[in-house]
């Protein structure tokens, strides 16, 4: 069986090897043997910066087996009794990151999107943070809002790897923090000191979780996260505000509310620190 790449990120490798990790019905988690991840995913899936998406019309846990041999070479790979191409297969670049829109219009979408996410949250209140992750995700922002790099990098090491799943609400939360600072070249001290203190940490999480973190420290991130960020900042956003909220909620069971919790937290900062004012809840 070939199966055709239909598109990928911009960080698929030429070659690799490693073996199958975790599977899904429309995720396959590859495990390079240099201990970073490939992923392979159903075509209805956002796109991911090392994802292959796939035309398949099975579930792909029918097709791959924890385990077994991954080999990619060429534009080719194979697995078992599957193999693939990506040749043809378009590859997904994130917004460009340029001009901001007006503190008053970011400080409105933010809020816009603050709401909508309530709003979610108040139909799935199991998809709140968890209290010890919410209260760390607080004084992570107040140390953003206030620029202190050492408060921030306490709280960061901390939410390394709290939280249960595959990737835990900590870990969500500071992709989504790292989505926000990615657009800010004035936040460069703060994203190498979450950098400092977060590579130490990224053994202690799951497998999966830590290669986001990696993704998100080298200024990688989901669609829906990319997307997102741009909405809230960008003068003529791919996305509107809820639209993006709505494509990023669907993330995992609860990854795609804690992501948007941490960019929320750190875009809120910006006028927060402006202003003087508190940082406050994030949900």
């Amino acid at each position: 069986m070939l199966l055709p790449g239909l598109s990928l990120g911009s960080s698929w490798p030429a070659s690799v090897d490693g073996r199958i990790g975790p599977v899904f019905r429309r995720v396959c988690n590859v495990e390079v043997d240099d201990g970073t991840l490939l992923v392979l995913t159903t075509a209805d899936l956002p796109h991911l910066p090392r994802a292959l998406k796939l035309r398949v019309s099975v579930p792909l846990d029918q097709l791959f087996q924890p385990g077994t041999a991954f080999h990619l070479s060429g534009g080719l790979w194979r697995c078992g009794g599957v193999s693939g191409t990506f040749l043809e297969a378009s590859v997904w670049q994130p917004p460009p990151i340029g001009e901001r829109v007006s503190d008053d219009r970011r400080r409105a979408r933010v809020e816009a999107a603050s709401a909508h996410l309530e709003t979610y949250l108040d139909r799935w209140p199991q998809k709140r943070l968890p209290p010890e992750v919410e209260t760390l995700a607080t004084r992570l922002g107040l140390a953003l809002t206030g620029g202190n790099v050492d408060g921030l990098k306490r709280a960061a090491t901390t939410l390394v790897g709290l939280g249960q799943g595959l990737t835990p609400s900590g870990d969500d939360l500071l992709v989504g923090c790292l989505a926000w600072l990615s657009r800010r070249p004035e936040a460069r001290a703060w994203r190498d000191g979450l950098a400092e203190a977060l590579r130490p940490r990224l053994a202690t999480t799951t497998p999966v979780s830590r290669h986001y973190l990696r993704e998100a420290l080298a200024g990688r991130f989901s669609e829906p996260m990319a997307l997102l960020a741009d909405a809230l900042d960008a003068p003529c956003p791919v996305l509107p505000v809820w639209k993006a909220v709505e494509a990023a909620l669907v993330i995992g069971a609860s990854s795609g509310a804690d992501g948007i919790a941490g960019l929320l937290a750190a875009a809120r900062s910006d006028f927060n620190r402006s202003t003087g004012s508190d940082h406050g809840s994030i949900q």
